[in-house]
């Protein structure tokens, strides 16, 4: 049996004022999902950190380092598992950017990552309301807030076929990090992808490893 899943993920960055908290600005950021992703999909490290970096340029499926790299940050789990419908389930983490840290900086990209400058296993550039890709000049009074959620889609059962997988579970398995031990699967989610309207599509099988 072959389960294919959609994965793709979501940034929200948070500028504020480190002494009155008060929002400065918020921006966004849409990922490409990169083959480090899909080389690390058993392991508990792929949603380690949020890297940031000052770099310009497209990301790719096959780069795996920002084009500019500047530090990375320990992330959080947010919160349960969201279920947005029956077929799509979320999973939010959360890092931060302390008010001393990066000052004069222009930020302009970022992802999730393992512990290695090479080990993004997401990349997005950052944008304005409008999908403008901006710098986000970092100051000694800015906290900068990182929050990613990602989602895995899977499609739609076919009518008159009973699913025989729990996709529910399925996702927790690999959205969420939920031990210091790597995911030993019962049901193997190949290294293998192809690109379909921008989305990276990884496939599943119950009989085959890797």
């Amino acid at each position: 049996m072959e389960i294919r899943a959609t994965l793709k993920n979501e940034y929200r960055i948070k500028v504020r004022d480190v002494n009155t908290g008060v929002t400065k600005g918020e921006y966004k950021a849409h990922n490409v999902i990169t083959r480090r992703m899909l080389e690390y999909l058993y392991s508990n490290s792929k949603y380690a950190y949020i890297a940031v970096g000052t770099g310009t340029g497209t990301p790719s499926f096959d780069r795996t380092s920002l084009f500019n790299y500047s530090a990375r940050y320990a992330t959080s789990m947010e919160g349960d598992l969201i279920e947005v419908d029956e077929n799509t389930f979320g999973q939010q983490y959360t890092a931060r950017i302390p008010a001393n840290a990066l000052v004069g900086q222009s930020l302009t990209e970022l992802g999730l990552a393992t512990n290695s400058t090479t080990g993004m296993t997401t990349h997005a550039m950052i944008t304005d309301s409008e999908g403008n890709q901006i710098a986000i000049e970092k100051t000694e009074q800015d906290i900068i807030d990182l929050y990613v959620t990602l989602y895995m889609t899977f499609p739609q059962p076919t009518e008159g076929v009973d699913p025989i997988i729990d996709k529910r579970q399925m996702a927790i398995n690999f959205l969420r990090r939920t031990s210091s031990s790597d995911y030993n699967p019962t049901m193997h989610l190949r290294r293998y992808a192809e690109v379909i309207d921008g989305k990276v599509i990884v496939y599943g099988n119950s009989n085959s490893e890797g």
